[in-house]
């Protein structure tokens, strides 16, 4: 009964990291798959096994198990045993952890004027004046008409009286 309320708890955590974008679609299909071998008994599944019944590549599996990690939810042991040729590596056995930290939502990324998503890795790379235009703030709507107010008449003023606009002199 402890271990059915134990995976109950342990899918909640995974759905409410779902909910929250620490984790994607295709992590939480490992991590069920995961959870399904352990209960079945199996505490080592192999990358290739997660990865068959996640239908997903094992290299997706290491990430997944590398966030899960992260978010304290996952652990698992190195395997091996020393051999003439050196350490051989078998296949890790992994534990389900009890999350204690509340889930808070991932922020949303920034995105440039353009569109484009600025990572803090990249933004070094992000031009100035894009860095400029995420500070500052955007001007409200009475001042974009009265700037473009102020632009048509002082361009209505400009033109000779006989271009203006009117029926003519």
């Amino acid at each position: 009964m402890l271990e059915d309320l134990f995976t109950f708890q342990w899918r909640e955590n995974v759905k409410g990291l779902r909910v929250a974008r620490w984790i994607t679609r295709t992590h939480q299909a490992v991590l069920e798959a995961l959870q399904a071998c352990l209960a079945s008994g199996d505490d080592a599944p192999s990358h290739a096994d997660l990865a068959a019944l996640a239908e997903c590549s094992e290299r997706a599996v290491g990430r997944c198990l590398q966030a899960a990690r992260a978010q304290g939810i996952v652990a698992w042991e190195r395997r091996g045993h020393w051999t003439r040729e050196g350490w051989r590596r078998i296949t890790n056995a992994y534990t389900l952890l009890r999350r204690t930290a509340p889930i808070e939502p991932r922020p949303r990324p920034v995105c440039a004027p353009n569109g484009q998503i600025v990572r803090a890795r990249k933004a070094s790379k992000v031009k100035t004046a894009y860095r400029m235009a995420l500070a500052t703030p955007l001007p409200s709507l009475a001042a974009i008409a009265a700037r473009r107010l102020a632009t048509i008449t002082a361009l209505y003023y400009a033109a000779p009286p006989g271009m203006r606009g009117g029926r003519g002199p």
